[in-house]
């Protein structure tokens, strides 16, 4: 193997690295999405459900 090849195949592994780490990243920063999308369901939902049960007691 040449320093050539070394370097190359060096340099192959750091971005590969590099692509790891972006990527877990991502996966944190979309789990944080997700868990944000599903507190504000949540709480749409028991508005929706306050705001339902306030009309039945009306009727």
């Amino acid at each position: 193997r040449s320093a050539q090849d070394l370097q190359s195949a060096k340099s192959k592994i750091e971005n590969l690295e590099r692509d790891v780490e972006r990527n877990e990243n991502d996966r944190r920063r979309l789990d944080r999405d997700l868990q944000k999308r599903h507190q504000d369901i949540m709480e749409t939902q028991r508005v929706h459900g306050q705001l339902k049960h306030n009309l039945d007691q009306h009727r």
